[in-house]
């Protein structure tokens, strides 16, 4: 914390209570270093707790900024194996979904483990899009492009937000 850390992934978490104490320990370690930066969290859920407390989890802390999900271990918890079709995964995915919104805050998707595959990264991207993510966590370098890409508004999303707002700033006049 004392070396410019700006937002911390917190792995394996299942309570709000351990979100709670991680921030503690953090405002702890800033008061005694005079930092008055906020430091940021992104709880990674990866078990069946973890995701039947995410709302709470998400709630938290003022300093959550984000939601992720990691289904390698969380598969692996509710014994299952992880398929690409991701069915094992659906309702794990759509509850980070729903608790970020409630908090106001980002939910980001699980990485994608084969870097070598990027038209399978960019669908998956895609999915993760249209289910209601915000991000996708990365692996390895060459994943940043194609995740950004897939992720940017089309041109049709940027003409309907600019309508939006033409019809916002209209109604105000």
């Amino acid at each position: 914390i004392p070396h410019n850390v700006h937002l911390i992934l917190v792995p394996k978490v299942e309570t709000a209570a351990q979100i709670k104490k991680v921030d503690k320990t953090i405002q702890q370690i800033c008061k005694i270093n005079n930092i008055k930066e906020p430091i940021f969290l992104m709880p990674i859920l990866e078990s069946a707790a973890g995701i039947l407390n995410c709302l709470e989890i998400a709630k938290a802390s003022a300093n959550n900024v984000a939601l992720a999900i990691g289904l390698e271990d969380y598969t692996a918890d509710i014994g299952v194996k992880r398929t690409s079709r991701g069915r094992e995964s659906l309702f794990a995915r759509s509850q980070i979904i729903n608790a970020a919104r409630a908090a106001g805050i980002q939910a980001i998707d699980t990485v994608f483990s084969d870097v070598n595959d990027e038209n399978t990264l960019r669908e998956s991207v895609k999915e993760a899009k249209e289910i209601g993510f915000d991000g996708k966590g990365c692996i390895h370098p060459r994943q940043i492009s194609p995740i950004h890409e897939e992720f940017s508004p089309s041109e049709v999303e940027i003409e309907r937000a600019k309508k939006i707002v033409r019809a916002f700033n209209e109604a105000r006049i």
